[in-house]
């Protein structure tokens, strides 16, 4: 067996265990070591926060600057930036789930509504009132559209008076109901304009569907269709205000050409009623008609 002497042990002759320096010193650099490694991750950790802080607000910042890009200043409803930078994204939805929908099965909730009205006579409320009062009269308009359409559609302030709905998943059959449902809101409103005085107001409401033949996705482009609203409008607007009107394939349609349909609905959409290019049904036919009983 080997031995070592107490010298070697680290005890002294007497019996007193000798202090070894060296450990010591390790001792010391693991505590400092180990102080510094807890600072650093301390340091690591609050960077860490401090940028995660940073991104939330960037984030914000982005969003709020988004949607204040987004958004009309006046009434808080979509702007026409908003409706420009989602329309072919939304038109290309549709375009698919018209192709992938089979032949036999009933194309149901599957269009793109685009829906313009203006205020009939605004200008008057304007100058009668004062262009305060007109503001007031928008701003309301916004509270009727959100009573009336669904969360998922866009409300739209186009510019001035006038405002453009954008109905996803409708039906296209449907669409009278809901023209008329907002034209008799409008009507019904007694707007208030201050003092406690209320005035009336009616609107003029022009729409058509895309696609705009059903099961021809892309025969006819959104801006074609936007078009045929837009001339639906003035259609509505020529016939007294307060009416709507609806611009519709006709059995003429199917036999043009997508191009000579297109020039056609840019220079004259009268003259396409007119030669069976299109057909238009207005508020008043279907008032004539009965057709309007529980909406």
């Amino acid at each position: 067996m080997r031995c070592r002497n107490r010298e070697q042990m680290g005890v002294d002759p007497g019996g007193e265990r000798t202090k070894d320096p060296s450990r010591g010193r390790n001792r010391s650099e693991r505590y400092a070591l180990a102080i510094l490694g807890l600072g650093a991750l301390g340091l690591y950790m609050l960077g860490t926060q401090r940028l995660a802080t940073e991104n939330r607000r960037l984030r914000r910042r982005n969003d709020k600057l988004e949607l204040e890009t987004h958004t009309d200043s006046l009434t808080g409803l979509r702007n026409r930036r908003y409706f420009l930078e989602t329309v072919d994204r939304d038109t290309s939805l549709v375009d698919r789930l018209h192709v992938d929908s089979p032949d036999d099965v009933p194309r149901e909730g599957v269009d793109y509504l685009l829906l313009f009205f203006d205020l009939d006579d605004f200008k008057e409320i304007n100058d009668r009132y004062g262009h305060g009062v007109g503001d007031r009269v928008l701003v309301q308009v916004r509270w009727l559209l959100e009573n009336t359409f669904r969360e998922s559609d866009d409300l739209v302030r186009w510019g001035g008076d006038e405002f453009l709905v954008v109905g996803r998943h409708t039906h296209r059959a449907a669409a009278p109901q809901i023209a008329e449902r907002l034209r008799r809101q409008i009507a019904g409103h007694p707007f208030q304009i201050g003092h406690g005085e209320t005035c009336r107001v009616t609107c003029s409401i022009g729409f058509a569907c895309y696609p705009f033949q059903p099961g021809e996705p892309g025969r006819l482009g959104w801006r074609d269709v936007l078009t045929l609203a837009d001339r639906a409008q003035y259609i509505a607007k020529r016939s007294g205000g307060n009416a709507w009107a609806w611009l519709q394939p006709s059995e003429g349609t199917a036999l043009q050409s997508a191009d000579a349909l297109a020039a056609r609905i840019a220079t004259d959409t009268e003259g396409m009623v007119r030669d069976g290019w299109l057909t238009v049904e207005t508020s008043a036919e279907r008032a004539a008609l009965g057709r309007f009983r529980g909406v």
